[in-house]
C-alpha cells in the first residue's frame, strides 16, 4: 500500500473519494483505528445513535 501511495494519481483519487491517504505501517494503522472507534463509539453512545 506504501508503494501505491508513492503514485500522484492513487492518492489524487483517494482525495477525490473524501480520504486522506497514509503510508504508515499495519502497527500505526491499528492504533489509529483503535483511537477512532473509542473516539466515534463514545459519541455514539453518548447522543444514543443506533442503526436503522
Amino acid at each position: 500500500m506504501s508503494k501505491a501511495l508513492q503514485d500522484a494519481e492513487v492518492r489524487e483519487k483517494l482525495n477525490a473519494q473524501g480520504l486522506t491517504p497514509r503510508g504508515t505501517s499495519p502497527d500505526d494503522l491499528g492504533k489509529a483505528m483503535r483511537l477512532q472507534l473509542a473516539r466515534y463509539g463514545e459519541l455514539i453512545k453518548q447522543n444514543n445513535i443506533t442503526a436503522e
